[in-house]
């Protein structure tokens, strides 16, 4: 199907919904054609209407013969624009083999807002492709506060890997939820009391003084540990430490 013409558009929504559904649903029409499809029904179909075309897109995405490109772009539609109903379906493609649909689906589970989600967005961040990865981590912090304690958790595990542990940190500074500070406390304590500090201590340790800044809390105890951390002779950790108290002065002000 060529691009949108006007004759086309001024149609009636019904029978360019319909044409627009033939389109989405031939494997044999170009990709790019049934890919305008797919963005006119998300963009033009009133929500009433895009629910009925909600089992049709499953199939779609749960089809694994079907172009991945595809695929990852209903999971998004379902994510953005579907019912909570459509949890089941992305679920199932979590674990899929192409990284770009679970990327997708990550973002679409984000965008659902469905706290069931939760445990597959902490499998998501042992993916071995970082835009998953990223993917992941990005929609757990879209369910905060649901997502806090799960979060808190990964943090505290010292036997997580580091760059779980790193995300869990990012993500809770952009929470800003007070309750992590005892675990980002605890954490930066640990590494400036350490007579030599791992790499991975260290990076770890900058971000969770980062994540104090953003989380601006005016404790003494935030702010004592946050002019020791100012003056590590690690730069990421002071350079850091630095900008935070700098934030938390403006917060008080």
């Amino acid at each position: 199907m060529p691009a949108f013409d006007p004759e086309f558009l001024a149609a009636s929504n019904n029978e360019v919904e319909a044409t627009c559904a033939k389109v989405l649903g031939s494997s044999e029409e170009p990709l790019s054609h049934r890919l305008n499809a797919l963005l006119f029904l998300l963009q033009h179909s009133h929500h009433e209407r895009f629910l009925a075309f909600e089992p049709f897109l499953k199939r779609i995405l749960l089809n694994p013969t079907e172009d991945a490109p595809l695929r990852a772009a209903v999971a998004l539609g379902l994510g953005q624009y579907g019912s909570a109903d459509v949890f089941d379906a992305l679920a199932s493609v979590a674990n899929d083999g192409d990284p770009q649909v679970r990327q997708c689906v990550f973002e679409a589970l984000g965008r659902l807002n469905v706290t069931a989600a939760i445990p597959l967005l902490i499998q998501g961040l042992y993916d071995s492709h970082n835009d998953v990865f990223l993917a992941a981590a990005e929609a757990l912090g879209q369910l905060a506060p649901e997502s806090l304690a799960a979060l808190i958790d990964l943090l505290n595990n010292t036997a997580e890997k580091n760059d779980v542990r790193c995300i869990a940190a990012w993500q809770l500074g952009k929470a800003q939820d007070e309750h992590a500070l005892p675990s980002l406390l605890t954490i930066i304590q640990t590494t400036l009391t350490a007579e030599k500090p791992t790499t991975d201590a260290i990076e770890l340790t900058a971000l969770c003084v980062w994540a104090l800044g953003e989380i601006g809390a005016s404790q003494p105890i935030v702010h004592s540990i946050l002019a020791k951390a100012s003056t590590h002779q690690e730069p990421a950790i002071y350079d850091r430490a630095r900008l935070a108290l700098k934030k938390i002065a403006r917060h008080l002000n």
